[in-house]
This record gives structure tokens, C-alpha cells and sequence, in this order.
């Protein structure tokens, strides 16, 4: 998986990502972590760090971290922001390629909006690696097709429908998972034996988040158009609806997500 997400909007998403994210499985992680003293967490496509950021201060004092992303510039922003006495290395790489062995000497795998970028073949390779090392894995904020916008435009289900479409869409011969990703991580971690919780984490963006709310609908709308062509003069209808509404305050938004935490069915192996 090549590509990256603008540094601007990876700010602007950050506070919402954090208070919609798991708690319940971030704790859950942190007391399987303390089980084993220091933890080497492994954060593939950490963007500016925000996952990072959430995490550290919930797994206890002794852990390490490494992160990836095919960002360079993204990678230098995420080091410069990493809470006191967290030692970490940073590799700026693709993440397509990564296996067993670039596993080794891990104990957590984490990632946030990372799954639905993936196709079946490389998520299958992830869980392949993650569950040949034993590693735990926790991926955060995978989006699951579900949006519900209020007050609602007749046109919302067809552009749910497109956007979804286009989540899905092939990328250099790749069909991108987009909102079945973090199912198929369930049923793959789960045939490996582990066990597997997913709780739904939703963005819910009211009046406070205009700006989120305003570059995220841009985008939902735009890409719903991409995919759905024909239906360019309605969906362009529903844009100025929505938009007036966020414009007078009145728009609130909610943006499925799924956060999903497997653990090992044995003690993890240091390999």
C-alpha cells in the first residue's frame, strides 16, 4: 500500500478519532501488555503519530515503538510529537510488502484507518504475520458504510451507497476492502484462534466540529460522485442541502467506524 493523507487533515481529524475510539479495548490491550513487562508496538501507516499519541499514555511505562509509513515528511512530524520517555524508531516504507519478518522482535500490531486501504490478498498476508509471530493487534477507526446524516436528504442513501462503491474500487489491480476490511480481519484472526472483539466507534460531529464535518462531507460527496456519475445533478443537490445546514449550525453527522482488538491464544513468543 503506497499513498498518503494530507497533513492538514490528519490534524483536523485527530480529536475526533480520540473520543471515538475504544477505551473499553484500549484497556483491555493495556492489561494484556502489563502481563508481559516491556511491549515493542509496531504502528503501520502512523501517518502524524495520532494513534501513537492515544495509545502510549493507556499501555503503561515500559514499551517500545516502531513506526511505518511511506510518508517521510508525515514520519519526521509524528517523531517530533511523541510523549516524553516513549523510545521509538521510525522507517518511512511502503507497507504492501510487510510480513513475518518484519514482525520479529514485536508484540503489538496497531494501526488506525488502515484496514479498508487494504485488498484481501494484503490483509491476508497482515493477519498471516501477525498470528505466525503471536503477536496481539489492535486496529482502530476502519470505516463500515454506515452514515447517517441529520437533517437528512432523500438522495443520502445513494450517495452512501456510491461512496461505499467507491471505497471498494480497484487500485492498480487491487479491490480495496474498504468498508468489509475489518470483517474480514475478524473472520481471518478468529480461523487463526484468536480472540476477537470489534466495537463500533463512530465519529458523531455536531455544530463544534464544522470544520471536520465540512471537509469530510466534501470528500464523501466528491468520491460518491466519482462512483456514481449518473447520479452527478442529484448528489450535487444533496451537497448545497447539506451544506446550508452546516452553514446555519443545524447539521450533525455520524461516520461509521469499527475498532477491532485480537489477542494471541497463547503467551506471546519473543521471536
Amino acid at each position: 500500500m503506497s499513498g498518503a493523507f494530507p497533513e492538514a487533515w490528519l490534524a483536523l481529524r485527530e480529536a475526533a478519532d480520540h473520543r471515538s475510539r475504544s477505551d473499553l479495548l484500549a484497556g483491555r490491550l493495556a492489561r494484556w501488555c502489563r502481563q508481559r513487562g516491556t511491549v515493542r508496538v509496531l504502528d503501520l501507516g502512523c501517518g502524524a503519530g495520532s494513534n501513537l499519541r492515544y495509545l502510549a499514555p493507556r499501555l503503561g511505562p515500559q514499551q517500545r515503538w516502531r513506526l511505518l509509513d511511506v510518508d517521510g515528511a508525515l514520519l519526521a512530524h509524528a517523531v517530533t510529537r511523541v510523549p516524553e520517555g516513549i523510545p521509538l524508531v521510525a522507517q518511512c516504507r511502503d507497507l504492501s510488502s510487510v510480513d513475518a519478518g518484519d514482525l520479529g522482535g514485536t508484540d503489538v500490531v496497531t494501526g488506525s484507518a488502515l484496514l479498508d486501504l487494504l485488498d484481501l490478498a494484503q490483509l491476508q498476508q497482515l493477519v498471516d504475520a501477525i498470528t505466525t509471530r503471536g503477536c496481539a493487534a489492535l486496529f482502530a477507526l476502519s470505516v463500515n458504510g454506515r452514515v447517517r446524516l441529520s437533517p437528512a436528504h432523500r438522495d443520502d442513501a445513494a450517495l452512501g451507497h456510491a461512496f461505499n462503491a467507491h471505497q471498494r474500487r480497484s487500485v492498480d489491480g487491487r479491490a480495496l476492502l474498504g468498508p468489509d476490511a475489518s470483517g474480514a480481519a475478524a473472520t481471518a484472526l478468529r480461523a487463526a484462534g484468536y480472540s476477537v472483539v470489534e466495537v463500533a466507534t463512530p465519529w458523531r460531529l455536531a455544530a463544534a466540529d464544522a470544520s471536520l464535518a465540512g471537509e469530510w462531507l466534501d470528500g464523501w460527496i466528491s468520491a460518491a460522485i466519482d462512483a456514481g456519475a449518473s447520479r452527478q445533478a442529484d448528489f450535487a443537490s444533496a451537497r448545497q442541502a447539506h451544506v446550508r445546514a452546516l452553514d446555519e449550525g443545524r447539521l450533525q453527522v455520524e461516520v461509521g467506524h469499527v475498532d477491532l482488538l485480537a489477542l494471541p491464544p497463547d503467551p506471546v513468543r519473543r521471536a
